[in-house]
């Protein structure tokens, strides 16, 4: 590993450790008060964006609570495993080349899990799942 990607990979890790202690530290916060943040979409409009139900999603996970992560946020749920697959692959991907741009391939992916997610929102809020 040369001096550079060192330096990459010790900026990453204190980043993610940050986030690491950021998530812990509300997941604590909600389990034991259960005020959560807010979801401002749905303050305003009163339906659920494809987002809601993460906290929820991801406390249920850390209390072993499968089915019920599962309902929180289905969406969410079932693209969490290639989400963190992705995430090493572009951590790695950041600590060798050292780019954070994202190929045209992931752009186009992005934009499909965009209209999935904006699919699943509508399909949640018509059919209250």
């Amino acid at each position: 590993m040369t001096e550079e990607e060192k330096k990459r990979a010790k900026r990453l890790f204190r980043e993610l450790g940050w986030i690491l202690v950021m998530g812990a530290a509300y997941a604590a916060w909600f389990s034991f008060t259960g005020i959560g943040i807010p979801c401002p979409i749905r303050l305003v409009t009163g339906y659920r964006c494809p987002g809601c139900g993460i906290t929820h999603c991801a406390v249920n996970l850390l209390h072993g609570r499968i089915h019920e992560a599962y309902k929180a946020n289905q969406f969410v749920f079932i693209l969490a495993p290639f989400g963190l697959i992705y995430g090493i692959w572009r951590a790695v991907r950041y600590i060798r080349v050292g780019t954070e741009e994202l190929s045209i391939p992931e752009t186009v992916v992005f934009g499909i899990l965009l209209v999935l997610a904006i699919a699943f929102a509508f399909y949640r809020n018509i059919y209250l799942i």
